[in-house]
């Protein structure tokens, strides 16, 4: 599904690295049925296995550049086909718990999340599943492992059900 091997993102990452930019960002870690990683759950749910595991790599490129890579979370699709967003919330809690754990905990260069989804006032879900403050908090909840969570403002979140209550510590 993809077409270049790890000599051209090398030189990717390095041309990027020699302009200045520091912060690489993953859009999305899939897209229907095609995933970057070689994700357990996504691949029980009938996503096709990558060739490459291009987060993987796309760690390994930033570390190796001094970057920070941000990981856009998984767009099943089912929101653009119904207007209900509660799939994609349901399937990223899986997907954010797969990624730290495989990578997160294991490559520096993890800078954090970059949360794709596109809401409104009309999206189903949305107000039952507080989804905007799920998908939120629950990412910054991680990441604040990750540096601390008084670094830089960051909220913890703790969650019962899909209910995000924060508070600033």
């Amino acid at each position: 599904h993809q077409n270049w091997g790890e000599k051209e993102w090398d030189a990717d990452f390095r041309h990027m690295k020699s302009i200045g930019i520091d912060t690489v960002i993953g859009i999305r870690s899939g897209y229907r049925k095609f995933i970057t990683y070689p994700s357990p759950y996504l691949l029980k749910k009938g996503c096709y296995m990558p060739s490459v595991d291009l987060l993987d790599l796309f760690l390994r490129l930033a570390g190796k550049y001094g970057m920070k890579f941000y990981f856009g979370l998984y767009d099943s699709g089912e929101y653009w086909d119904t207007g209900d967003m509660s799939h994609e919330v349901e399937h990223n809690k899986y997907v954010i718990d797969e990624v730290w754990n495989m990578y997160g905990r294991k490559y520096e260069s993890f800078g954090g999340w970059y949360l794709s989804g596109e809401i409104s006032r009309a999206t189903k879900g949305a107000a039952d599943q507080v989804t905007c403050a799920y998908y939120t908090g629950y990412a910054l909840f991680i990441l604040s492992k990750r540096v601390g969570a008084k670094e830089k403002g960051i909220r913890r979140c703790l969650f019962r059900d899909s209910v995000c209550k924060s508070a600033v510590k």
